[in-house]
C-alpha cells in the first residue's frame, strides 16, 4: 500500500494536474482563438509584419567576398567588427565579415532576411505556448480517463451484477490496462537503449578528438 504522505503528494499533483488543464480548456484556448483571429485579420494591413508590402524591403544584394586572407589582419586593425552577427544596424560590408570564408568555394555573400526572421519568432512563440497547453491537457485527460472508464464500468455491474455484458467490459479493461503496461514498459526500454547508444557515441567521438 502507498505510503500515506506519498498518497498525499500524488493526489495533490493530480489535483493540480486538473486544475491546469481545465485552465487551458476553459480558458487559455478560448483567449487564444480570438487572439490569433486578430492576429489573422490584421494582416490585410500594411502595416503588420504579415503583410506583402514587405517583400520590399528584402535585400537580395550578392555582395563580393571578404578581402584576401592577406589583407584580414590589417583590415581588422582598422575598422570595428561587429560580435553580433544578427545586428541588423550594422553596415552589410561589417556583417560579411563576421566569418572566416578564405577556404569557402563560394565566399560570396547574401544577407539573411531579418524580417522573415522576426516572422519565424513569432511563429514560433506560438507553436511554442500551443506544445505546452497541449501537453497539459493531454496528461489531465490521461490520468483521468482510466479512472471514469473503470469507476463507470464498476458502477454498472454492481447495479447488474447478471449482465455478463459488465463483467466482460471490466476484463477487457484490465486486459487493456496489462496491454499498455507492458508497451510502456517497451517505451521505456527503447529509450534507455537510444540514450545509450547516442551517449556512447558521443563520448567515444570526444575522447577520440
Amino acid at each position: 500500500m502507498m505510503d500515506r504522505a506519498l498518497a498525499v503528494q500524488t493526489e495533490r499533483f493530480r489535483s493540480d494536474v486538473k486544475q491546469a488543464g481545465e485552465e487551458v480548456v476553459f480558458s487559455t484556448f478560448p483567449k487564444k482563438t480570438l487572439e490569433l483571429q486578430q492576429l489573422v485579420l490584421s494582416t490585410t494591413n500594411t502595416s503588420s509584419p504579415f503583410h506583402d508590402a514587405n517583400l520590399a524591403s528584402i535585400d537580395t544584394t550578392v555582395y563580393p567576398p571578404p578581402l584576401d586572407s592577406s589583407d584580414i589582419d590589417v583590415h581588422l586593425k582598422k575598422r570595428k567588427i561587429s560580435t553580433d552577427p544578427f545586428n541588423a544596424n550594422d553596415p552589410p560590408s561589417s556583417r560579411i565579415n563576421q566569418h572566416d570564408t578564405r577556404h569557402a568555394r563560394l565566399s560570396n555573400t547574401v544577407l539573411e532576411n531579418k524580417h522573415v526572421k522576426h516572422l519565424h519568432s513569432i511563429i514560433k512563440k506560438e507553436c511554442e505556448e500551443l506544445v505546452t497547453s497541449i501537453d497539459k491537457v493531454r496528461l489531465w485527460v490521461t490520468l483521468a480517463i482510466p479512472k471514469i472508464e473503470e469507476a463507470k464500468i464498476c458502477s454498472k455491474l454492481i447495479k447488474y451484477p447478471y449482465l455478463e455484458d459488465y463483467t466482460s467490459a471490466l476484463l477487457e479493461h484490465d486486459e487493456k490496462q496489462i496491454f499498455s503496461a507492458r508497451h510502456h514498459l517497451l517505451d521505456i526500454r527503447d529509450l534507455y537503449a537510444a540514450l545509450t547508444d547516442i551517449t556512447q557515441k558521443n563520448i567515444s567521438k570526444g575522447f577520440r578528438s
